[in-house]
């Protein structure tokens, strides 16, 4: 019904939060439907705001990944999905379910408490969860800066554009 309210005063962009919080499985996957017709037919730009890859996968064509309120990758959907330069984004999408086995990875498992987001650690804001993070993790905040793929990666030791595998000692 929010989007019926939305499109009757014909937007250009439509900031969806959580889209499909709280949905069934298969509800979701109309409303993603949905959304995608709509672009298409409407010309319509989405700020979708979510944690279901799945969704963010099939509706967007741009995505910026967020660690402790920090983008630390953003490029095209497909290209980050593919091959991901930040070690967060890549433990990020190996925890996607999905039940396609061509685009199944292995899972990776962080170890650490999560970092408080009122007070985030400094440098890379993932960098005491990363078992590969060296002295510049820490010391240094990474600029967002043109990646190794078709993006943009905050990250002082991007990973390569060949789908990565973070080190065995966080993989579960």
């Amino acid at each position: 019904m929010a989007l019926v309210r939305e499109l009757a005063a014909e937007p250009s962009v439509i900031v969806a939060d959580e889209p499909t919080a709280g949905l069934d499985i298969s509800v979701q996957g109309e409303l993603s439907n949905l959304l995608r017709a709509l672009r298409d037919r409407l010309g319509l730009s989405y700020l979708l705001i979510s944690h279901n890859l799945n969704v963010v996968g099939r509706v967007t064509d741009r995505v910026a990944v967020m660690c402790l309120g920090q983008i630390v990758e953003s490029g095209p959907t497909a290209a980050l999905f593919r091959a991901p330069a930040h070690p967060y984004t890549q433990a990020l999408l190996s925890a996607n379910l999905t039940l396609d086995a061509d685009r199944r990875h292995q899972r990776i498992v962080l170890s650490g408490e999560l970092p408080s987001p009122s007070n985030p650690p400094s440098g890379c804001r993932f960098h005491k969860r990363y078992p590969m993070a060296r002295p510049k993790c820490a010391n240094e905040p990474p600029p967002l800066q043109t990646g190794p793929g078709e993006g943009s990666v905050a990250c002082h030791f991007p990973l390569s554009t060949t789908p990565a595998v973070m080190p065995q000692a966080i993989v579960g």
